[in-house]
């Protein structure tokens, strides 16, 4: 539980050519619902993620601890 609803479980504070940091909303990895991706919370961190993406900073949901490495590598090789 957050302090502010919709923020981001992770942030990078590595700044890449493209963008100020890397903003990362971690879920389990599986299949949800329509109904699970209608909640206030989920929306709020779709809503949060659009915003952070608006201003220059990269912002992704990942499902699972493999995809948020992946997710994380693809971002920190845009460094180079």
């Amino acid at each position: 539980m957050g302090l502010r609803p919709g923020v981001s479980d992770l942030f990078i504070y590595w700044p890449t050519k493209k963008h100020h940091g890397l903003f990362l909303e971690v879920k389990r990895n599986k299949i949800y619902t329509k109904s699970e991706r209608s909640t206030p919370t989920w929306i709020a961190q779709e809503k949060f993620i659009e915003t952070v993406k608006s201003v220059g900073f990269a912002g992704e949901f990942c499902f699972g601890w493999l995809d948020g490495k992946t997710i994380i590598e693809r971002y920190l090789n845009t460094t180079l």
